[in-house]
């Protein structure tokens, strides 16, 4: 019994010893490492246990002939009341694990995060997105992306509503859907007609306000943060051209079917009438707005904003993150967690509601009762109540 008790106590002072630094006897070191060894299994354990989401990769429709790919992130332990994020894709034609950012997929972080926390994730790839720039993708007709503009963006969102809603059947329960964008998704969301039925929406870094001052302007920050002359000259000469872009459109000088950085020049005119009324549409859509926007993003004018909070939209400024709220270790946990209690402070519907093939919105908000898919002539699937 004693030699037991002096046993413990050496054990004990051992890894005290340990714990302050000092090296132990051999003989403690077999009995300590292991100790430490079951500590390093459990934390490991634990961070598995946090990432046990289900991903699922389908063809998503988004008109009678033509599908994107999509991914659902499905949640171990889904959060209550149940919530659905949909990750609308921003600027650039990226498909829908998103922007690289600091070596990592910025949507896919992003979703991995949210469901990790609970919610159902849907991601998808941008129209624009095609096979041969990013094998992510399929390559899709874009005729009327070049031909109407920025619009067609905001329907695809609306197909890619209806498609989350249908797949996870949540169009019978009281569930919280949100949609979350940066950049170019905010001229998406102001002009979608789901923007309308969700129950929140989360903005990174939106581009708000005037595209020509905002894209000379980025262009003219970064020139002033670059050391060597060959870089400045390099921002200088890209800014010159792009006031002579936009001078040159201004004044009517391309023909209608040009094209100017991968994209028509309709689709530019319509994405920079869209950027002026960008702020309004979001107000008017009554829904909550979390705008982010990082000191480190050279795109978004950090100060046009400030003190603009209104009854719906709310404005927060980080310090230590890009524009896509990324760092090298994943999301950071300030604009995760305010992400996450913008979220839970929202209330929940039922979906309930019937979209016309492309976006025009019927029985908005209805009352419960049970809903169908229906397909019209073109092919395109929408929820209809039983019975009409």
């Amino acid at each position: 019994m004693r030699l037991h008790h002096l046993l413990h106590m050496t054990l004990s002072i051992a890894v005290v010893d340990c714990m302050m630094g000092c090296v132990t006897p051999d003989h403690a070191k077999v009995v300590v490492v292991p100790q430490r060894s079951v500590h390093a299994q459990t934390s490991a354990r634990r961070e598995q246990q946090q990432t046990l989401h289900h991903v699922s990769t389908f063809k998503m429709p988004i008109t009678a002939t033509l599908a994107v790919n999509a991914d659902i992130y499905y949640p171990a332990k889904p959060a209550w009341p149940k919530t659905l994020v949909i990750i609308v894709p921003g600027s650039g034609n990226i498909s829908r694990l998103g922007e690289v950012a600091q070596g990592l997929h910025a949507s896919e972080e992003w979703a991995k995060a949210l469901s990790n926390q609970g919610f159902f994730v849907l991601s998808y790839d941008k129209r624009t997105c095609q096979h041969g720039q990013n094998p992510q993708c399929e390559s899709n007709g874009q005729k009327d992306i070049d031909q109407q503009g920025i619009k067609v963006l905001a329907e695809d969102l609306d197909q890619a509503y209806q498609a989350a809603i249908h797949k996870l059947n949540l169009s019978h329960e009281q569930v919280r859907v949100v949609l979350l964008s940066s950049t170019q998704g905010a001229q998406a969301i102001s002009l979608s007609q789901c923007g309308k039925l969700v129950n929140g929406i989360a903005l990174f870094s939106p581009i708000i306000g005037n595209l020509e001052a905002m894209w000379v302007k980025t262009l003219d920050r970064a020139r002033q943060q670059k050391s060597t002359s060959g870089e400045k000259n390099h921002l200088i000469n890209r800014k010159e051209s792009m006031v002579d872009f936009f001078e040159s459109l201004k004044e009517g000088k391309f023909p209608e079917n040009a094209t100017f950085r991968g994209a028509s020049i309709k689709f530019w005119m319509s994405w920079i009438e869209a950027s002026k009324h960008t702020l309004g549409r979001l107000e008017a859509l009554n829904k909550p707005t979390l705008l982010l926007f990082s000191s480190n993003d050279d795109v978004s004018d950090k100060n046009a904003l400030r003190g603009q909070d209104t009854k719906y939209i709310q404005v927060k400024y980080y310090s230590d993150c890009d524009r896509n709220f990324v760092t090298a270790n994943g999301v950071p946990k300030r604009p995760l967690n305010e992400i996450l209690m913008f979220i839970n402070k929202l209330g929940a519907s039922i979906p309930t509601f019937s979209m016309s093939p492309r976006g025009e919105v019927r029985g908005v908000h209805r009352s419960a009762t049970a809903w169908t898919p229906r397909t019209t002539p073109r092919g395109d699937k929408f929820l209809t109540p039983r019975g009409d």
